[in-house]
């Protein structure tokens, strides 16, 4: 069981915290969780306005055919003009819907809470892009710089051949053997340098930052420490946003079923109308206030008792999903922590194998110069020794790789400010 101790300042501050700051600000994916969270907030206030009174208001202008009269023998009075118009202006206000409301606001609330929850794990999810882009850009990189010098090494050897050739004590086997040996690695650095512009591509695309300023981030030092795998799931229980948007979900479902249950109760309503009409000519006055209170009762039959039953197996099905999610995060933060602990052996392992590789080549070279060894074996020995270097990096890098795996499934990667 080790003892961890977090990242110092000063590694993140050698480049990843760059990228991770500008991705913050320029990935496409983490700009459209934002709109998001933005779009809820609206709706939030929207559905906050439900307590507030409807307002309406109302013109219309009529033309008849023919006045209309009331015929009092001997007296006739016009009822109608012939050309008359309307107006009305109105507050309605709902009065009590039985908690109606509260459940819409309540889910509106929810809403916003579980895009923003997404937005974390979005976030995060983000964070590890980035983080394994640039380890594999490091790797690549080191790739490069260890074939270059494998291609000084062979053609120094090649050099060395062609001058025992010259004395006639090798033949000329050797000669081209060396030669193909630079052919070959020569072929390694071009496949390298494009493997770079395409992983330059890619972290490119993930931070925003122009691909040629990629090209000179610098290498973190040093190995990550760790804390017991405990720390790690109760972490990633406590902070995970998408477990956190699915407990959101399942309330949410709930205030469904209840507002679906609610369609059976009325909803008490008042209110207050001014209305004007100028259609009879002989009654005043022509405009007036109106006061009045009344209740409304509309539902389809068991239309809603169905939907509210639909909602409490969709709220049942919401909590499986819940169970079945904190499983496959258990497993993820197990197996991420996991390949930490394998990642550290595989680096000691080969830190020794690089010990020996040296060891080997420097007597190989040394027997070869005395010609107690071929060609062959010298470049088996070279080729062991750059295997081994490689081996060494690429053990680094995915050290660190999976180190970040292991926080993102805790969801522990953190951006300074």
């Amino acid at each position: 069981m080790w003892i961890i101790l977090l990242i110092p300042t000063l590694l993140f501050s050698l480049g990843l915290q760059e990228l991770w700051k500008s991705a913050l600000k320029k990935n496409p994916e983490i700009l459209a969780q934002k709109q998001d969270i933005r779009a809820k907030e609206y709706k939030l206030k929207a559905t906050k306005n439900l307590y507030f009174p409807l307002f309406e208001a109302q013109y219309s202008r009529a033309w008849l055919s023919e006045k209309q009269k009331l015929e009092v023998f001997p007296f006739s009075f016009d009822m109608t003009k012939k050309n008359y118009e309307n107006y009305s202006i109105s507050l309605k206000e709902l009065l009590y819907d039985f908690g109606r409301r509260e459940k819409l606001i309540d889910i509106s609330v929810k809403e916003l809470k579980v895009s923003q929850y997404f937005y974390e794990e979005k976030k995060q999810e983000i964070l590890y892009k980035v983080a394994e882009n640039y380890f594999n850009v490091l790797s690549v990189k080191g790739k490069i710089r260890i074939y270059e010098e494998e291609l000084k090494a062979v053609k120094s050897q090649y050099q060395l051949a062609k001058a025992y050739y010259e004395k006639g004590l090798v033949a000329i086997t050797d000669l081209l053997q060396a030669k193909v040996r630079i052919h070959e690695v020569k072929e390694k650095i071009r496949k390298e340098k494009g493997n770079l512009e395409t992983l330059l591509v890619n972290l490119s695309n993930l931070t925003g930052i122009e691909k040629e300023k990629l090209r000179n981030i610098q290498e973190i030092e040093g190995i990550p420490e760790i804390k017991d795998l405990s720390y790690y799931l109760k972490t990633a229980y406590e902070r995970r946003g998408i477990l956190k948007a699915q407990k959101e979900k399942v309330k949410i479902l709930e205030n469904l079923a209840r507002i679906k249950a609610l369609e059976y109760a009325p909803q008490i309503f008042g209110g207050l109308t001014y209305y004007y009409t100028n259609q009879n000519p002989n009654v005043e006055p022509k405009g007036l206030f109106s006061y009045y209170v009344g209740a409304t009762l509309s539902f389809q039959t068991l239309k809603p008792y169905y939907e509210h039953l639909s909602l409490k197996r969709e709220k049942i099905k919401a909590l499986k999903e819940l169970e079945s999610l904190e499983n496959s995060i258990k497993l993820q933060v197990k197996s991420a922590y996991e390949d930490v602990l394998t990642a550290k052996e595989n680096l000691k392992t080969a830190k020794e194998r690089l010990k020996f590789a040296k060891k080997y080549y420097e007597l190989a070279l040394e027997q070869y110069k005395n010609q107690l060894i071929s060609q062959t074996d010298l470049l088996i020995a070279e080729a062991t020794l750059t295997s081994a270097k490689e081996a060494l990096l690429i053990a680094k890098n995915e050290l660190w790789k999976a180190y970040y795996r292991l926080l993102w499934a805790s969801s522990l990667l953190e951006v300074e400010r």
